[in-house]
């Protein structure tokens, strides 16, 4: 009986052990999911592109390329890869391009990561994309004031305060490359005001440094 009773206690100790280191792991862990990776490399509503650590031949390390280079160490080097952190709180964010290309999906996940929204070329209207994003109540209201946007805009209710959008696009050929990097380098995320026209105050450009 004694041997069992310490092998219970034991046990439960371990069990103890465990909880708290987990409970202390949590905040280090949260922090660097991909929103808290994506916050140390840009701002809100800025479009940051997220390259591949590709090594070039003769090279003994991975290529570091800006802040973060190594939090996004496991990108596909077959797709080059865009996203931008929002905010709805004050009014609706559209994220676009003018250009167009085949083979892209798009992603928007809430803060902790939980995809919410998913997107290609083929659902998309004439394959552009081209979102806009708010909560069910903000897009009433621009329905109602008679927001204008194109008809490519694709309005996105979401139930969320902040969240963020990833872009992929394929690239087949390498001939395609330069063609596909012209199409991320146009992407725009930026606020909404009143009339649907993009504000230029709040108007960001794609942050220039690419992220590993």
């Amino acid at each position: 009986m004694g041997r069992f009773l310490l092998a219970v206690g034991t046990g439960l100790v371990g069990a103890v052990i465990v909880h708290i280191a987990v409970i202390f792991a949590i905040p280090p862990l949260a922090d660097n999911n991909a929103w808290g990776r994506l916050s140390r490399i840009a701002g809100m509503e800025t479009v940051v592109r997220i390259d591949s650590q590709r090594q070039a031949p003769g090279e003994a390390t991975l290529r570091r390329d800006g802040p973060g280079a190594h939090d996004f160490a496991f990108i596909d080097p077959a797709f080059v890869t865009a996203a931008c952190r929002f905010s709805l709180e004050d009014g609706l964010v559209r994220v676009s391009t003018p250009a167009a290309t085949d083979f892209w999906s798009a992603s928007i996940y809430s803060r902790q990561g939980d995809n919410l929204y998913s997107i290609n070329d083929r659902s998309a209207v004439n394959g552009r994309f081209d979102l806009l994003l708010g909560t069910p109540e903000q897009l009433v209201d621009a329905e109602a004031n008679s927001v204008s946007q194109d008809e490519t805009a694709i309005p996105v209710g979401l139930d969320i305060a902040e969240g963020y959008v990833t872009l992929r696009v394929l690239v087949d050929d390498e001939t395609q490359r330069p063609a596909v990097d012209a199409f991320v380098q146009s992407l725009r995320c930026q606020k909404v005001d009143a009339a649907g026209l993009a504000d230029d105050t709040d108007r960001r450009p794609a942050d220039p440094r690419p992220a590993g």
